[in-house]
């Protein structure tokens, strides 16, 4: 006698719940449950039996992967974070699924998850892979930046310069002068541009000359001390840092604002 495909339907169901008393804890008929409803095209039921097997064999670290690729697919974003978690219990220092789960979390706005897993990634970093980890110290700096978390920031990028001091960028300079100075420390952010930019602070009187080889400019600050400090910019030197470096004199008190009569500048 030949079955109806209804009937071959309940017969399989039927099947499938024995197994299920015999078997409780065996993931394979919900896998072989999950593939039917993939095959009707009924994809929230499939990735529902996927999540179920997987649970019930949570080592297969590649098919939490999956199922989180499956739930961003249906923009189930939490789920999707869900399984890269599960993922990372068993291998906790893949970086390209913490990469990927901060990601995620940024999507989210769980900004402190996010850079909390992109702080791991930048400890699992060799260093041989410098430029990726200033790469990301700047992008996270940025991110603290924006959020209101100075200190954070400026923790980050002291790290990224310290690893990493031969890798440094003009643009990394800037940052940091720039988080230095809104954080009111117009020391730090004073050493920062000198100790990365070439520029040149000396202590001179005002008969002594300046050195013309590579520079830009070169001028006598008459501070409020009444003490000369020579400056030579090299050239190449950017704008932004060369600002950055006026309003450090100010507030050290090197250079008194608004009085011109107190820049010589030496030929």
């Amino acid at each position: 006698m030949e079955l109806t495909s209804a009937q071959a339907s309940s017969l399989n169901q039927w099947n499938f719940f024995f197994i299920f008393i015999i078997a409780p804890l065996a993931y394979e008929p919900f896998s072989t449950l999950a593939m039917i409803y993939e095959d009707q095209g009924d994809m929230e039921k499939s990735l529902q039996f996927e999540l179920i097997a997987a649970h019930l064999n949570p080592s297969d670290t590649e098919e939490w992967v999956r199922l989180a690729e499956m739930s961003l697919e249906q923009d189930n974003i939490k789920q999707a974070i869900f399984c890269y978690t599960k993922a990372l219990k068993y291998e906790p220092t893949n970086v390209r699924y913490l990469w990927e789960r901060s990601s995620l979390y940024e999507q989210m706005g769980d900004h402190k998850m996010a850079m909390d897993g992109y702080r791991r990634i930048l400890n699992l970093l060799s260093p041989s892979d410098g430029e990726r980890f200033m790469q990301l110290a700047r992008d996270m700096a940025k991110s603290y930046y924006e959020a209101n978390d100075v200190i954070s920031a400026i923790n980050i990028i002291e790290e990224a310069f310290s690893k990493h001091q031969g890798l440094v960028s003009m643009e990394d300079v800037n940052i940091a002068a720039e988080l230095y100075i809104s954080n009111k420390q117009y020391d730090r952010a004073l050493e920062v541009i000198t100790d990365f930019s070439g520029i040149v602070l000396e202590k001179k009187t005002t008969e002594e000359g300046a050195s013309e080889e590579n520079q830009s400019c070169s001028f006598l600050c008459i501070g409020e001390s009444g003490e000369n400090v020579s400056c030579t910019i090299p050239d190449g030197v950017p704008i932004d840092i060369t600002v950055k470096l006026m309003v450090c004199l100010v507030h050290l008190n090197i250079l008194e604002p608004l009085n011109v009569s107190n820049i010589k500048i030496c030929t």
